[in-house]
């Protein structure tokens, strides 16, 4: 019986040291593995938080496209508003369009100032009708997509051959123009 005990000692040891070696083989197979796992996690985590980044990027940029169309369609009406060149016919065109509108009749236009050195598409314009007209046609002309300074407005009656009193009006039109700076000049 004193042999047994230990015998039974001996085994339950060895069942003991035998689980805590396979935990031990175990462990050295496993923590790799763990390790990897935890590295893995890490990666991802920091791929998410690129990938919610790189979201918000793309949101921005949208938005700054969208501004940008925004500002690009108030740049083409500016466009049309203030040329980059005189364009005077286009000038000619409107000043028809806006005295047929209103009922006057437009005797002359004498341009102003024109030279190759300073283009300008100033004007002097001679015109007749009634008194409302005149002034329809200067609210027109005020409220015109191309923005046109009225100077020099000189008014005076007369009568047309039914004998009935007409508006005389003699003025200078100045249209808006786009300056832009020659960098060549600031350079040199």
């Amino acid at each position: 019986m004193a042999n047994e005990v230990p015998v039974k000692s001996n085994a339950f040891l060895w069942s003991v040291l035998g689980v805590l070696g396979v935990i031990g083989v175990g462990y050295f197979f496993v923590s790799p593995q763990v390790d990897s796992w935890k590295t893995a996690r890490a990666e991802a985590a920091a791929a998410e938080a690129d990938t919610v980044e790189i979201q918000q990027q793309i949101q921005q940029v949208q938005s700054l496209d969208q501004q940008l169309n925004g500002r690009q369609a108030d740049l083409d009406r500016l466009d049309l508003a203030i040329p980059n060149e005189p364009s005077f016919d286009e000038l000619l065109y409107n000043l028809e369009t806006i005295s047929q509108n209103s009922g006057v009749v437009i005797d002359s236009i004498q341009p102003v100032g024109i030279s190759e050195e300073i283009p300008n598409a100033s004007a002097t314009i001679n015109m007749r009708g009634p008194y409302l007209g005149v002034r329809q046609f200067l609210e027109q002309l005020e409220q015109n997509l191309r923005f046109v300074k009225v100077s020099n407005l000189n008014l005076g009656v007369s009568s047309n051959t039914e004998g009935a009193t007409e508006v005389v009006a003699t003025f200078q039109i100045d249209p808006a123009q786009a300056v832009i700076p020659i960098l060549e000049e600031q350079n040199g």
